[in-house]
């Protein structure tokens, strides 16, 4: 390839000059960096990885979670494509205002091929906090009103590490609640959350070969509690996460849950006849020709809930009444006692899943592109191969148990395309 001379103007004349290679002779980063302390004096300064660090104050960063950043290297070569991902994976680690990056010639290079790289750094607020507040309506609730706040700290370790702490709230009004005596907001739900995130690959041995840090891959933690209070049933739901993230190309995410945990807690299981009524009715029509049992119904000869319902269904299903297996009625008991199990026992999900998505779209203005996403999850393999080696024994359904609970076993995909005016 031949690159012809270097045209620029000076004054009123045009000069040309051949172009040059420039090496970086020098990294500099400045950590605190504000225009006001342009001329002020240097306060502290390390050397780590060949990038002499700056401070203007006392340098809050352990150095690598900076020199980790940063693509340019002492002695190569001048590449602005390393200045373009130093300047993404810096303003990423969403601790920094973003970045500016400046060349100078060295002026202790006498042939004038070096430059010295200047990096400014300027830091977010260590503490942020936010909130939302919205009122609603849906077929659900007739009103509600919602409500969040969060709280972000930033460089919790001195790792460029962020830390989100949220509260949210809900209560609204609905006319589906199971008890019509209730108080006017019948429906709440409140919740809190916590998310620590690590900008880069948390793992036992080193993944820089496989996730280099050019893919800007970081580790997150999370943790989440919510209590609901809806239809009579009402839950506590507990979530969890550990998951890396990456992008391998432009435009295209990378995201491995390793670890994935939901439980959900049914508060008021022995409430289902009273919320599912349809279910009472068909039941409590079977009970009123074939029920014997005088303590399972009161005084109109409907089942009692809880007692009467529970009873009678146990009665029909271990043949202790005249109905049997080949009758429709017992298939329609049974039918609705496994509704009513699946409804309300507790679920417990440990899964494992990757999910993947990549598009064509360039900017805002760009009108035709593509989206294409996939997710493939599976849950309940870790538990079972444990529950196989450590030959634990399955319960009287056939399946193992952890905490006296059934956990969910499956596989799943899912994949989302999407094409817009192509």
């Amino acid at each position: 390839m031949n690159v012809g001379d270097y045209s620029y103007q000076e004054n009123d004349s045009t000069k040309t000059e051949p172009f040059k290679l420039y090496k970086i002779s020098e990294i500099k980063i400045y950590t605190d960096y504000k225009p006001e302390r342009h001329d002020l004096a240097i306060k502290d300064s390390v050397t780590y990885n060949n990038m002499n660090l700056y401070g203007y104050e006392k340098i809050k960063y352990r150095p690598h979670a900076i020199t980790d950043a940063v693509f340019l290297t002492k002695g190569s070569f001048f590449n602005d494509n390393k200045t373009v991902l130093t300047t993404r994976y810096l303003n990423n680690l969403k601790i920094f205002n973003y970045p500016t990056i400046q060349y100078q010639v060295d002026p202790k290079d006498t042939l004038g091929e070096s430059l010295v790289a200047k990096i400014y750094l300027t830091p977010r607020k260590k503490y942020s906090f936010g909130y939302t507040l919205d009122v609603t309506h849906s077929n659900i609730e007739d009103f509600g009103i919602t409500g969040s706040i969060t709280e972000t700290i930033r460089n919790v370790f001195n790792g460029a590490e962020t830390l989100e702490l949220s509260a949210r709230g809900n209560i609204g009004a609905s006319n589906d609640i199971a008890d019509s005596n209730d108080s006017f907001f019948n429906v709440s739900e409140y919740g809190l959350d916590a998310k620590l995130n690590f900008p880069r690959i948390l793992f036992p041995v080193k993944t820089e070969k496989i996730i280099p840090k050019s893919m800007i891959p970081s580790t997150v933690f999370s943790l989440g509690l919510s209590k609901q209070t809806n239809i009579g049933l009402d839950k506590e739901n507990f979530t969890g996460s550990l998951s890396y993230n990456w992008t391998p190309k432009k435009n295209t995410t990378t995201r491995f849950d390793i670890l994935n945990f939901q439980y959900v807690r049914n508060l008021n299981p022995e409430n289902y006849f009273h919320v599912y009524n349809s279910s009472y009715d068909a039941l409590n029509n079977i009970g009123k020709t074939y029920n014997t049992n005088t303590s399972y119904v009161d005084g109109d000869n409907n089942l009692i809930i809880e007692s009467g319902t529970s009873g009678f269904t146990k009665d029909v299903l271990a043949l202790q009444t005249v109905l049997r297996p080949d009758n429709q009625e017992y298939q329609d008991v049974s039918n609705i006692e496994q509704q009513r199990i699946r409804l309300t026992d507790n679920d417990f999900i440990l899964a494992t899943n990757f999910n993947f998505t990549k598009t064509s779209k360039k900017d805002l203005q760009d009108n035709t592109f593509y989206t294409f996403r996939t997710k493939i999850e599976s849950a309940g393999t870790l538990l079972s191969l444990i529950s196989n080696v450590s030959n634990i024994p399955k319960n009287e359904n056939g399946n193992y148990e952890i905490f006296n609970l059934e956990y969910s076993e499956y596989i799943k995909t899912e994949f989302d395309l999407l094409n817009i005016g192509m």
